[in-house]
C-alpha cells in the first residue's frame, strides 16, 4: 500500500460515486439538485445509506406515499437528518395512538419541535379535533 498510495483513494472514490448515484436515483434529483444537497448538507457524504438515509426515505414514503415523500424531501433535505428510531417513529406512533391523522404539515412538528413543544402540539391538535 505504501508503494501505491493512489490506491488508498480508489475505495473512497468508488463509495462516493455510489453514494452520489444512489442519492440522485433514489431522490429523483437533477445534477443541480444533487449539488445543492451536498453544498447545503455535506453531512450526507459521510452518512451511511443503509443505516441512516434509506430508513428516513422509507419512513416518509410510508407516511406520505412515494411521490409526496420525494417532493417533501426535495423541499428540505434536512428532514433526512432526523433519527427514525429515536424521533420519527415514536412521534408518529404517539400521534396515531391519540387517533390523530398525520398530514405533511404535521411533519414539521414531528421533526423539528422539542419534546415539550411536541407535547403542546399534540394537545392543541386534540383540542382542534374535538371542535
Amino acid at each position: 500500500m505504501l508503494q501505491f498510495p493512489e490506491m488508498l483513494g480508489f475505495n473512497l472514490v468508488d463509495k462516493m460515486d455510489a453514494k452520489l448515484g444512489y442519492l440522485t436515483l433514489r431522490l429523483s434529483l437533477t445534477e443541480k439538485e444533487l449539488r445543492a444537497l451536498i453544498l447545503q448538507y455535506p453531512v450526507f457524504l459521510g452518512a451511511n445509506v443503509i443505516d441512516n438515509i434509506e430508513p428516513s426515505i422509507a419512513f416518509y414514503e410510508d407516511l406520505l406515499g412515494v411521490d409526496e415523500a420525494l417532493a417533501h424531501i426535495q423541499k428540505n433535505f434536512n428532514v433526512l437528518n432526523y433519527s427514525v428510531a429515536k424521533r420519527l417513529v415514536p412521534r408518529r406512533e404517539r400521534m396515531e395512538s391519540a387517533g390523530l391523522e398525520i398530514t405533511e404539515k404535521d411533519l414539521r412538528a414531528i421533526t423539528r419541535k422539542t419534546n415539550a413543544q411536541f407535547d403542546e402540539f399534540i394537545e392543541q391538535k386534540l383540542v382542534l379535533e374535538k371542535k
